[in-house]
Order: structure tokens, then C-alpha cells, then sequence
């Protein structure tokens, strides 16, 4: 948003002080139609930094703005640090503005690998933390997040267009909505070609004690980069590798030749999940009601925390 103002206001060849207040307007505008939520005060507040920067001709250093912007939002709401969203958008603006640059750096890439490294720094460091809290590792995010990020970027910024448009006349508002339109169906064209790819996603429970490990190792991975240390990165990635293929350990290894029952509270019925000692898994009886979905919001996420991925 704040680059197209800044193309816009380039054209129309206004000065420092218009191209600063016509930024922080479009800031605060779009930030009351979104409804401020975590990812969006992170964002408002380091574009605000940026802006004030350019506006006093001085540098803005973005891990700077980043930490400003976490102490502000904790400061104003504490508990925005067990938020999803608020960790989720910390974690993956970090590996933009810091491991981005450094791997770049290191291994002197064309300028079209950008598109590559990009969503790739972003994921290696929300991927313990999509894992722990939603249950998943998909190993094709980096290619779904390299097809469908500038898509949808293209449709925040005609659907936003559109709606100043539609303030003017209704009549405009088309030109910037219908293209935005196209761009929806083809993003949902995309989601659901990758869904069907075999081995698209993965369903795992990994414990804290593995996403502790992760980050861990991430800092001393981060750190061997920066210091040139090529053998302990070398060492360290590869047992960052040994960490995410354990998401793929099969539920009851742990317990093999046992079988084991357990039950789940499901308010009405008897659910029953078994597992022979043949390592299989099998669901007696799903329980619920028509009043509350038992299986999407007790049974599935049970599943997926036990790494279940198949049941018989």
C-alpha cells in the first residue's frame, strides 16, 4: 500500500510532507477497515517508523522498528504475546528483515532468487509454530507461498483501490473490484490444485521440547552465518533436518506390540480410539450431536495432536 502511495505521489510530483501525511492517512484508514488486528498494528507501526524516517531524511532500521513496534502493542495489551497472529507476525517479519538479508548476502544471489528467499526466510521461522499450534507441516508451503503471496497482494491492493473508488462513483469501483474478482478465483484455483498434491501436508504433534530445539538451533545457525563458521552451520542444519523429518515419526512407535484404548469426552456417545499392537488406528463411535460438532472440534484435533494421519 505505502509503495503504491509513494508511486502515486511520485507521479504527481509532490513533496516530502504530502508524500508522509497521504502515507500515514492510507495507514490509519486501512488499519479501521481491517479492524487493527495484531499483524496489522505490527505493520501500521513500522510503516509509521519508515515513513517518519524518509520524511526526516534519516535511516530506519527495521529490526529497531520491529522491537518498537512489539514493546507498543505489548505495552498496550500484554496478552497480545500468547496470541497466534501476534507471534506468527513477529516470527515471520524477523526472518524478512534479519535472515533474509544475511542469506542473501552469503550466497550472493541473482536478484530473481529473491522471490525464492523471501517466503522461504518467512517459513523457516513459522514452522514450529504452525506445527505446534495447528497440527500441521506442509513441505510444500515454500512453493504455495511463492504462488499465492503475490496474488494476494494484487487483491488487497485492487479490493483497497476499489473501495476508494466506490466513494467517488460507483462506477469505478468496478474497474479495480473485477480484476480483483479474477485474481481471487485463480488463488483458489492454486489452493486447491496444491491441496491434492500427494504429500502436500502432513499432520504431527510435536511437543515443546522440539520447538524449543528448533529455535535453538535456528539462533546458532544464524549465528555460524554471520561469524562464517560454514562446519557448525553445516552440523546444526542438519540436525534442524533430523528435527523436522521426526514430524513424521508414526503415532505409537513409542508403544509398539500394546494395544492401547482411549477415551474421549464427547459429551454424548462413547468415543472410543484404539490401537492395536500392530500400530493401527481405530475410531469407535464419534459421539456428538446436530447442536455441536464433536468431530471438527474434539475428536479431529485429538487426531492431529497424536500425529494420526489415517485410521482403519
Amino acid at each position: 500500500m505505502l509503495l503504491l502511495n509513494g508511486w502515486i505521489m511520485s507521479l504527481l510530483k509532490t513533496g516530502k510532507r504530502t508524500r508522509f501525511i497521504s502515507g500515514l492517512t492510507l495507514l490509519l484508514l486501512y488499519g479501521f477497515l481491517a479492524g487493527w488486528p495484531v499483524s496489522l498494528q505490527r505493520a501500521a507501526i513500522m510503516g509509521g517508523l519508515g515513513l517518519l524516517a524518509y520524511y526526516s531524511g534519516r535511516l530506519n532500521n527495521m529490526l529497531n522498528a520491529l522491537a518498537l513496534a512489539g514493546v507498543v502493542i505489548l505495552a498496550v495489551n500484554p496478552a497480545a504475546l500468547l496470541d497466534i497472529s501476534f507471534q506468527l507476525s513477529f516470527a515471520a517479519t524477523f526472518g524478512l528483515i534479519y535472515i533474509f538479508p544475511l542469506v542473501k548476502a552469503r550466497i550472493n544471489s541473482k536478484r530473481w532468487w529473491d522471490l525464492v528467499l523471501v517466503p522461504l526466510c518467512a517459513e523457516i521461522m513459522i514452522v514450529p509454530l504452525v506445527a505446534w499450534y495447528f497440527n500441521l507441516f506442509s513441505p510444500i508451503s515454500i512453493v504455495a507461498n511463492l504462488l499465492t503471496t503475490y496474488i494476494t497482494g494484487g487483491i488487497v491492493i485492487l479490493g483497497f483501490l476499489g473501495f476508494l473508488a466506490a466513494q467517488v462513483t460507483s462506477f469505478l469501483a468496478p474497474i479495480f473490484l473485477y480484476p480483483a474478482g479474477a485474481l481471487i478465483e485463480i488463488l483458489l484455483g492454486l489452493v486447491e490444485l496444491l491441496k491434492n498434491v500427494p504429500g502436500a501436508y502432513h499432520w504431527t504433534g510435536p511437543g515443546l521440547i522440539i520447538v524449543l530445539l528448533y529455535y535453538a538451533g535456528l539462533g546458532v545457525l544464524l549465528w555460524s552465518i554471520a561469524a562464517n563458521r560454514q562446519k557448525l552451520a553445516g552440523a546444526v542444519l542438519a540436525g534442524m533436518a533430523l528435527i523436522i523429518a521426526g514430524f513424521y515419526i508414526p503415532a505409537g512407535w513409542d508403544d509398539p506390540g500394546r494395544l492401547k484404548v482411549v477415551f474421549l469426552d464427547v459429551g454424548q456417545g462413547d468415543c472410543i480410539l484404539l490401537k492395536t499392537p500392530g500400530g493401527k488406528f481405530i475410531l469407535v463411535d464419534g459421539g456428538g450431536s446436530q447442536f455441536f460438532d464433536v468431530g471438527s472440534l474434539k475428536v479431529l484435533p485429538y487426531l492431529h495432536r497424536c500425529s494420526i494421519n489415517e485410521l482403519f
